[in-house]
């Protein structure tokens, strides 16, 4: 469920106020525990903040960070997720659910490396999601609302600004604004999809579906475009044929697998415009190749 945040409610949480609220958490009534996912040949955990052995798991990855007493006050939003057997993890999905007067609210989050990011360091080094792993197997990583962290990372920026870190967006800013007024928050692994595109957990939140439609959507998209090149289209015909797609209209479908593929589409027309005009086209059309190579995904679940 995603719930909008005023400008006021923005500004309450900002800066010194969302760590002095996140301290109230420690009041609240926390689930603790570690729950693990596993199919054939694999398995993830996931220990949340709250557990007795959250502690001793993150002290030996992440030296010194549960004595620093500004992550103390975020610790019960934690999770430490970490691979124990089977093939790289591609994606994975949080959820974060607090229960107040007003009822229980849930929170996903989708922890996956996304065309354009940061990580792959230039738009044209993935034009497609997914396509690296972003866990390991046998590595570990760090989750809250407002990062994500492997050891590695941490260890080489071992004094966070927390200032920085802990900026008042969604879903961070949310949920520690509803802390005031909680009486019970839970942190759970919800999906977990693997290399070879089999996936484990619940999945409540629809990674599974959320991945499979926009790696789709973007092969699609990047499919038309490549048509057009080998058709001998003009810069121009390729810049309008993409701007027509990236204005499109938000769909309005109720089905979410539809409604999910169009939006990724036009996300992504987006993406590609930006990149056939930053670069040069021999370089376009080799990054685009490698998009168009890419298999139409299928997920299936590994653990029934």
């Amino acid at each position: 469920m995603s719930i909008g945040l005023s400008r006021r409610k923005m500004l309450l949480v900002g800066g010194g106020a969302l760590v002095a609220s996140a301290a109230l958490v420690s009041e609240r009534r926390v689930e603790a525990g570690t729950e693990s996912f596993s199919g054939p040949n694999r398995s993830v955990s996931a220990i949340s903040g709250s557990d007795s052995d959250f502690s001793s798991a993150v002290g030996a990855l992440f030296p010194g960070l549960v004595d620093d007493p500004v992550f103390q006050k975020i610790v019960p939003l934690a999770l430490l997720v970490t691979h124990q057997q089977g093939p790289a993890v591609r994606a994975f999905s949080v959820s974060w659910a607090i229960t107040t007067s007003a009822g229980t609210f849930e929170v996903p989050s989708y922890f996956y490396v996304s065309v354009g990011s940061v990580v792959t360091g230039h738009i044209l080094s993935s034009l497609g999601s997914a396509r690296r792993d972003i866990l390991p197997s046998s590595q570990s990583r760090l989750v809250t609302p407002f990062f994500n962290w492997t050891p590695a990372y941490y260890q080489s920026n071992p004094t966070p600004d927390w200032k920085k870190v802990l900026t008042p967006t969604e879903p961070g800013a949310f949920l520690v604004s509803e802390l005031l007024n909680a009486t019970q928050v839970k942190v759970s692994l919800d999906g977990v999809v693997f290399s070879d595109w089999k996936m484990i957990g619940p999945d409540k939140h629809t990674l599974g579906l959320k991945i499979r439609e926009r790696r789709n959507a973007e092969r699609d998209e990047g499919l038309m475009v490549y048509k057009l090149m080998t058709k001998g289209a003009s810069d121009s015909e390729i810049i309008q044929a993409l701007q027509t797609d990236a204005s499109a209209a938000r769909s309005n479908r109720k089905n979410l697998k539809g409604r999910w593929y169009q939006q990724s589409r036009r996300f992504h027309a987006q993406v590609l415009l930006r990149a056939f005009q930053d670069a040069d086209r021999p370089t376009f059309t080799a990054a685009l190749t490698r998009l168009k190579r890419q298999r139409k995904t299928v997920i299936t679940r590994a653990d029934v």
